[in-house]
């Protein structure tokens, strides 16, 4: 296989659709296997992609840390590669001046290829990049005790704001979602730091085409024909969809419970399970993921040539 790296194609709009019903029937449930987010985040991570063997490649490489990786997509019905397709891979990728290391293998992957060890240092992936795993009928309903907490704050938030509203999203709401983005990012302790900024770059490309040329389906609060908070979900496969942006200000205390319910609400009868992503080692995120009772971590390897 000679040269395998040289056939990787940069990620372009056009390609959305073939990727789209390629990552749709796939064996992977990470939200990183998301059309809308491969393509949404490309920009910042250089995403390029190839078919081979019948298995989906991708290539992410940002170039400020400096660092990259290679992805593997396997479809239900075809077998997870070797590993020495992977070391073919990773070995044409360290020619081309990269790291070689492989993520995001599944965990039934790694135990059913023992040999992977012969050749690769095989680890868990960083606990802050552990996504978190919803069943979206809890999320729809919060019923029970240990969901009393949120029912109280979306009761205060309609208490205090009862003329507030919610509704799908469309295309046109996209400059009500940068507007009410670019003034939550100027209100965050955090907002020049390299994620948040790649997010809102993420967010402008919301524009490129339909919302649902990417399979994302929006829900948002409005108050007095303002945007106060919104969330966009998509697919991944399998029964799973997953969270890409949630936002509510912090002047419209509940907004954000609200949302998150609202959200789950419109998808039932779509899904069975809700990735509300990872917590990317933020206290404040661990904590409010960890609020609504996850059902499991996923948290796929990682190969390190050896």
């Amino acid at each position: 296989m000679p040269q395998i790296f040289d056939s990787f194609q940069p990620l372009m709009l056009a390609d959305v659709p073939q990727l789209a019903k390629f990552l749709r029937t796939s064996k992977e449930r990470s939200c990183e296997f998301s059309i809308a987010n491969l393509y949404l985040w490309g920009f910042s991570y250089h995403i390029c992609w190839q078919v081979f063997n019948n298995r989906l490649y991708l290539h992410t490489e940002n170039r400020e840390e400096p660092e990259d990786a290679l992805m593997v997509v396997v479809p239900e019905t075809v077998p997870d590669p070797s590993a020495e397709e992977l070391l073919t891979f990773s070995e044409e990728m360290q020619k081309q001046g990269h790291t070689g290391r492989i993520q995001q293998l599944r965990e039934n992957f790694v135990q059913n290829c023992p040999e992977l060890s012969n050749w690769f240092e095989v680890k868990p992936m960083d606990e802050e990049v552990a996504e978190y795993i919803y069943r979206l009928d809890n999320l729809a309903s919060l019923s029970g005790e240990r969901y009393s907490k949120k029912r109280n704050l979306i009761k205060q938030f309609v208490r205090n704001f009862p003329t507030a509203t919610n509704r799908p999203l469309c295309d046109t709401d996209l400059p009500a979602v940068l507007a009410m983005s670019e003034e939550w990012l100027d209100g965050h302790p955090e907002r020049a730091s390299r994620h948040l900024q790649e997010e809102l770059s993420a967010l402008r490309h919301l524009q490129d085409a339909p919302l649902e040329y990417f399979g994302l389906v929006g829900q948002g609060i409005f108050l007095d024909g303002k945007l106060i908070a919104y969330e966009f979900c998509s697919p991944v496969a399998g029964g799973m969809w997953t969270e890409h942006f949630e936002k509510a200000l912090k002047d419209y205390n509940g907004a954000e419970q609200a949302l998150n319910q609202f959200s789950a609400q419109a998808l039932q009868g779509r899904c069975e399970w809700l990735n509300r992503e990872q917590d990317l080692g933020s206290p404040g995120l661990r904590q409010a993921k960890q609020s609504y009772h996850p059902e499991y971590l996923l948290r796929n390897y990682d190969l390190f040539p050896r």
